[in-house]
């Protein structure tokens, strides 16, 4: 009766030793959007990304955004992540105008 439920609890640790590390391999995977383009961006937090503070009513988006463009006060383009999901956010005017002008018809949603 031991030997059986001692299996069944290691077969149940096995399961969720496994489901964790998946999880956590696919948020580093994930998080790892913007290094592997070269674009630099602002660390992540799991689960909510950068959006921490905002979606916790901490601050708002405009304070983040603020903290962004103190953070990287050169770079023309930075990347963010909300939740999962990696976003840019482009700082420069000139480059804001092309995109919105002139490549708009190859932006998606």
């Amino acid at each position: 009766m031991c030997v059986l439920f001692l299996s069944d609890c290691l077969q149940w640790l096995t399961i969720a030793v496994v489901l964790i590390t998946s999880v956590w391999y696919y948020c580093v995977y994930k998080y790892s959007f913007w290094k592997e383009k070269g674009v630099k961006f602002m660390k992540p937090t799991f689960p909510f990304g950068n959006m921490r503070d905002t979606i916790l009513r901490r601050k708002p988006k405009a304070e983040m955004m603020k903290k962004l463009y103190d953070e990287f006060p050169e770079e023309p383009y930075v990347g963010i992540y909300e939740f999962l999901r990696p976003v840019l956010v482009i700082r420069d005017p000139e480059l804001i105008k092309q995109v919105l002008v002139k490549d708009f018809s190859y932006c998606q949603v």
